[in-house]
């Protein structure tokens, strides 16, 4: 039956019609709004020839750029009209040319910037989920070098360039390591390995003697990245350990352990990301927490977090639902993105790959031994 398929074809090409359907006006209708902000609000207008000034004198300026510049830049972001080969970019411009200033940082997480923020991404999101989207594929697919063999292409193809990107695999291509030995934990997604820390310091007194995570140059700690005091308790002493997903990778995330899921949770947060500490991956980064139950290695945290202008952290899972290890428990949509897992104290983890070494979705990661 293919009603269904068809209805959400029409409903996101609705969608698309709103974002960039306009008979009068050169811009889309969010980008009119922020032109329309600029105008009307005298403090946001001097705010934003700030930020263009403090980018222009900034270590990556190119040449000043005109608020006529900045509106069509959005345009540009919002289609991905990209005029390179380079899908990355006009999200590197963003993030350079606002995130990585202080004035920048402010037009966008303060209000009214913060709200239009959001409203961009939404409509962003509605374009890419869009049938308009799918000539980005092929040039995805192309710079990329995508070996799409080891996808599995829905009969007529992709109807969006987020079906695209959050495609299926052909899981015989990723066959379990060890499916009934809880003591091997499996790989979450076709990732590069990060960073490790061990016998982490979770919930100090002082902030300062906590734990610090460098991850990419950034620094949070476990709290931080959990979201809450008390499961940041459960592991303290424990292991953490950080993965990359870059563009190329399959998109979907697996559970690493057998278990129960025992907490799950979304942390809202902003998509953007910094450079030069004006905010930090973890801190305002969108991301999931899920909490696995297991019998013979305690409590597993398993954290996807959104980065680079992430289109969505998407849990599939229920408090209370058991799962195997190597089953679908969520997926990202369009953008950077990154995975952190969380060991609880008493257990030896000793992981299979060195930093920058990479391994694919349901692939042997780790070994953990109970002290």
């Amino acid at each position: 039956n293919n009603q269904p398929r068809t209805m959400v074809r029409l409903l996101f090409l609705v969608l698309a019609l709103a974002v960039g359907a306009q008979a009068q006006r050169p811009y889309s209708l969010v980008v009119q709004e922020l032109k329309d902000l600029v105008d009307q609000n005298k403090t946001f207008h001097d705010l934003l020839l700030t930020a263009i000034d403090d980018a222009h004198h900034g270590p990556h300026s190119t040449q000043p750029w005109s608020l006529t510049d900045i509106y069509n830049f959005w345009e540009q972001y919002l289609y991905w009209f990209q005029p390179s080969n380079n899908p990355w970019q006009l999200a590197n411009g963003i993030i350079e040319t606002f995130a990585n200033t202080k004035s920048g940082w402010s037009l966008l997480s303060t209000e009214p910037g913060r709200s239009w923020t959001t409203r961009l991404l939404d409509a962003r999101g509605a374009y890419l989920w869009s049938p308009a989207s799918i000539p980005l594929v092929s040039n995805w697919t192309h710079w990329n070098k995508i070996n799409m063999s080891e996808y599995i292409i829905p009969k007529g193809g992709y109807t969006s360039f987020n079906e695209f990107f959050t495609r299926h695999i052909k899981m015989e291509l990723r066959p379990i390591a060890a499916p009934r030995d809880n003591k091997v934990v499996d790989s979450p997604a076709d990732c590069m390995m990060s960073e490790v820390f061990k016998g982490i310091t979770v919930n100090h007194a002082d902030p300062a003697k906590r734990t610090t995570l460098q991850i990419k140059g950034k620094t949070t700690d476990v709290i931080t990245l959990l979201g809450s005091r008390s499961v940041g308790d459960q592991f303290e002493g424990g292991t953490v350990c950080t993965v990359i997903l870059r563009g190329f990778n399959y998109h979907r995330w697996n559970a690493p352990v057998s278990g129960k899921i025992v907490q799950q949770y979304e942390i809202g947060g902003e998509y953007w990301l910094s450079n030069k500490g004006w905010t930090s991956y973890w801190d305002f980064m969108h991301r999931g927490v899920i909490v696995y139950e297991t019998e013979s290695i305690g409590l597993v945290a398993m954290i996807p977090i959104g980065m680079a202008s992430v289109g969505g952290v998407n849990l599939e899972r229920r408090v209370g639902d058991t799962v195997r290890k190597g089953d679908e428990v969520g997926y990202f949509a369009m953008g950077g993105s990154s995975i952190a897992l969380v060991f609880q104290k008493g257990y030896s983890v000793d992981f299979v790959l060195n930093s920058n070494q990479t391994v694919g979705v349901r692939g042997k990661f780790a070994t953990v031994k109970k002290l």
